[in-house]
């Protein structure tokens, strides 16, 4: 499906860059999204998908970018940061895209035209994760975790790595229940139920 371009008033580009640098490291606390939300109420919501959507792709460059340099991105406040603002983002937009023309809609970078958008590599990662869990399979390498995401679905090695490094979006404002949830419902329709009471009991007594 051909995708339409959404041009956005000139003065939400420095919106845009004024909001890359305030979540760069991470949501501080709720008066970041509030100023965001309060610049977008006079969009459409076509608009406002676009302009949330180039917050989240300038947050993704800025992080690459910053990943070719950091010294120690386990531990680096600026790459955990804009991990979890990433997250944050991804999922205001999955809320946003019910009222948004199926013709404008922009995937997620990482996400692939054979992948739906409900299909997210964080709920990917965590199905995967509960598979080798219930198979007894550790997995001590992060690399070898992200080699094998990338060769299932085929999407950005940079952002699977961060993903299976940290299955758990940070975020203090987005919990993670509902990617919980929809992974429940994919192994219940399997009838694996063992796998189920493992996610359910991570739902109930979360060990993060």
């Amino acid at each position: 499906m051909h995708k339409m371009e959404i041009t956005l008033p000139r003065v939400y580009n420095g919106f845009v860059s004024e909001a890359i640098m305030n979540l760069k490291y991470g949501v501080k606390s709720k008066q970041d999204f509030w100023t965001i939300e309060e610049q977008a109420s006079e969009l459409s919501p076509e608009e406002q998908y676009e302009f949330l959507k180039r917050i989240r792709d300038g947050l993704i460059a800025s992080s690459t970018e910053h990943a070719k340099v950091c010294q120690n991105p386990a531990y680096c406040e600026e790459s955990i940061g804009s991990e979890q603002s990433i997250n944050s983002l991804n999922k205001r937009m999955d809320a946003l895209a019910p009222k948004v023309k199926p013709q404008l809609l922009q995937p997620a970078i990482d996400e692939t035209v054979s992948h739906p958008i409900e299909h997210s590599a964080a709920r990917q990662v965590l199905a995967m994760r509960f598979l080798l869990e219930y198979a007894k399979i550790k997995v001590n390498n992060d690399r070898a975790g992200q080699r094998l995401m990338h060769f299932f679905t085929g999407k950005s090695p940079d952002n699977l790595y961060k993903l299976w490094r940290n299955p758990y979006n940070k975020d203090l404002f987005t919990a993670e229940v509902e990617d919980l949830r929809f992974v429940r419902n994919i192994f219940e329709d399997l009838g694996a139920m063992e796998i189920v009471k493992m996610i359910s009991n991570e739902i109930d007594n979360p060990n993060r």
